[in-house]
């Protein structure tokens, strides 16, 4: 089983948590079946991502699921996250984490919620 080691400072305010580099992206099933009607999709896009080890799935932004064109599978699905409950998009995607030993996960179930500002108002 492979390991990886995040390191971040819970007393540090502008430390964002244990982050990890990954790459989202359709499924290969979904790529190859899609290319094979003549579709086209970008080119996956690493980004820096927040561990949540308490999460039950893993969310995105909906305008970064748009980006990248990931197979939308249902739109109903609500999900509670910073004290507030959401609704969703729920899409097949896939998420490697390059630069670490961790196995891709191919297909995953990648949930997109439109983002929005939040405001931490000073005591």
């Amino acid at each position: 089983m492979a390991r990886v080691e995040l390191h971040w400072d819970p007393f540090d305010q502008s430390d964002p948590g244990p982050c990890i580099g990954v790459i989202v992206s359709n499924s290969r099933d979904v790529i190859e079946a899609g290319r094979a009607l003549g579709l086209e999709y970008p080119e996956p896009v690493r980004m820096r991502a927040l561990l949540d080890t308490g999460a039950s799935v893993t969310v995105i932004s909906r305008t970064f699921a748009d980006y990248c064109k990931l197979f939308q599978t249902s739109e109903g699905s609500e999900i509670t996250a910073i004290g507030a409950t959401h609704r969703c998009a729920e899409h097949a995607g896939a998420m490697s984490f390059p630069n670490t030993d961790l196995r891709p996960l191919d297909p995953i179930r990648i949930v997109s919620a439109v983002s929005r500002k939040v405001e931490i108002m000073p005591v």
